[in-house]
């Protein structure tokens, strides 16, 4: 699925959260290869590169004192830290030099195993990202706070990492099928776009939640049937009657249906995102974000990353409510909890 995103949209969120979450899905997505972030589309001017190598920025001094966490809930703090330390884009003199474009470049491809990647597998792309698709410093420094942020058993079904661009601001990751039952999955991030750490985690943890809801063992992946599935038809098939999508979709979405087959029904792009930020105001209590309310697959992503970095709401709202929900799942209180260890420990 892919995810497209208005970063300026999300660094809003993230800043009212906790530096709160919303994504890097920025513009109504359209389900296309996988799971990803949306975005407007413009033509791409690109121009050479000014410098051969980049520029690298100096990391700050972090306070490295031991971050005390009482009932789980530290990830104010280590947020933080993680804005102070990681630095994963050197780029920043550069992105304004290649505009924002309509074609997508697969810059780099590397085989996963477990926490590595092995060799380096380059396509075509104009001279003027070679800069980038050669970097393979910071390739690994992206691929390593994913692992060092992710547990190995969430991502376990991963077996390609991609490094891709779309040009600046647009879309910064998604995620898609490697196989057609959907027992692997690659996961790709926007060289250009993961420059700024808490955006980067985000969108990280939403891209996750995607595996964790469409995981093979949550669908039927041989009914493409809408007649013949009895609960919430994706892309990749039927969802079981227990997933955790139907049971989300069960509870959140039947009120919402004959609206949201409006919005589905759009014939044009523009119209689209019309209907969508409308069906967005008329409900905007019961979304975490203006992306959540794209459709149920982002809503359920959005909500999760909700539940993993922010502290454990009172319920208030529909949009609250969506995040205790996966309280109910001992199984997801516990990655939640090893998320938040692994960020924190990335920082300490």
């Amino acid at each position: 699925m892919n995810r497209l995103r208005n970063k300026n949209l999300h660094l809003l969120l993230l800043t009212l959260g906790l530096l709160t979450v919303s994504l890097a899905c920025a513009t109504a997505e359209t389900l296309v290869n996988g799971t990803a972030t949306p975005v407007p589309t413009s033509t791409a001017t690109l121009t050479p590169t000014p410098a051969e190598t980049p520029t690298t920025t100096a990391v700050p001094t972090v306070d490295w004192t031991p971050i005390a966490c009482e009932g789980g809930d530290c990830i104010d703090a280590c947020m933080a830290r993680v804005e102070a330390i990681l630095e994963v884009s050197p780029y920043k003199d550069l992105t304004d030099e290649v505009k924002s474009g309509s074609t997508d470049y697969e810059l780099a491809t590397y085989p996963v195993n477990g926490n590595e990647i092995g060799d380096l597998e380059t396509a075509w792309a104009p001279k003027e990202y070679k800069i980038f698709q050669k970097d393979q410093n910071t390739h690994r420094r992206i691929w390593n706070y994913f692992t060092s942020v992710i547990p190995e058993e969430m991502r376990k079904r991963v077996d390609e990492f991609i490094v891709f661009t779309d040009g600046p601001r647009n879309r910064l990751a998604y995620v898609k099928p490697t196989s057609d039952d959907t027992q692997t999955w690659a996961i790709a991030f926007d060289i250009l776009d993961s420059d700024y750490p808490p955006y980067l985690t985000e969108t990280l943890v939403h891209e996750v939640g995607h595996l964790v809801t469409i995981d093979a063992a949550q669908l039927d992946t041989d009914n493409h049937s809408a007649s013949a599935c009895k609960t919430f038809l994706l892309p990749e098939g039927c969802s079981t009657k227990d997933s955790y999508i139907s049971q989300f979709y069960k509870r959140f979405w039947p009120d919402l249906t004959n609206e949201w087959s409006e919005v589905e029904a759009a014939h044009s792009e523009a119209e689209y995102r019309v209907l969508v930020e409308n069906f967005y105001r008329r409900h905007s209590n019961e979304f975490v974000s203006s992306y959540a309310a794209t459709s149920p697959i982002e809503d359920i992503a959005e909500s999760w990353a909700v539940f993993v970095l922010t502290p454990k709401p009172e319920e208030k709202s529909v949009a609250d409510e969506k995040v205790l929900f996966f309280y109910d799942f001992p199984e997801l209180v516990t990655y939640r909890q090893q998320i938040i260890q692994g960020l924190c420990s990335y920082t300490q």
